[in-house]
C-alpha cells in the first residue's frame, strides 16, 4: 500500500491490518501496538523506531488504524514503514509505503 505526503509536513496516514492467521480486519481487542512493532526507514535508510505507535480510529467495531508520521520522519522521498507485532503475532506483517512531494528532495 502506498500514499502520498507533504515532505516535511507532519501526516497522519490510514490502514487496515489482518489478524494473523485468519481474514478478519484487527480491532483494538486484538492487538496493542508496542515500541517497536512499527519502524520506518527514510530513502532506503536504517530501520528505526517511530515516534508514535498506530491507534484504532475510534467507533464501535472499528478496523481503521492510524499513524502519525512526524515532519521529521517526512523528510524523505520514499518512506518505509513496517509493522511487525515483536510480542504475540497478534496481526499480520505489514509494509506502508509513503511518497513525498513538495520539495526538491522529494
Amino acid at each position: 500500500m502506498f500514499q502520498l505526503a507533504k515532505y516535511g509536513t507532519q501526516t497522519t496516514i490510514y490502514f487496515s491490518i489482518i489478524k494473523r492467521g485468519v481474514v478478519d480486519l484487527a480491532q483494538s481487542a486484538d492487538w496493542t501496538p508496542a515500541t517497536g512493532d512499527t519502524k520506518i526507514s527514510k530513502d532506503g535508510g536504517t530501520l528505526a523506531n517511530t515516534t508514535n505507535n498506530p491507534a484504532i480510529v475510534a467507533g464501535t467495531n472499528g478496523v481503521i488504524w492510524s499513524l502519525v508520521v512526524t515532519a521529521t520522519e517526512l523528510q524523505a522521498a520514499d518512506v518505509r514503514i513496517q509493522i511487525v507485532d515483536s510480542a504475540t503475532k497478534a496481526v499480520e506483517d505489514q509494509s506502508l509505503l509513503i511518497y513525498t512531494y513538495g520539495n526538491a528532495s522529494a
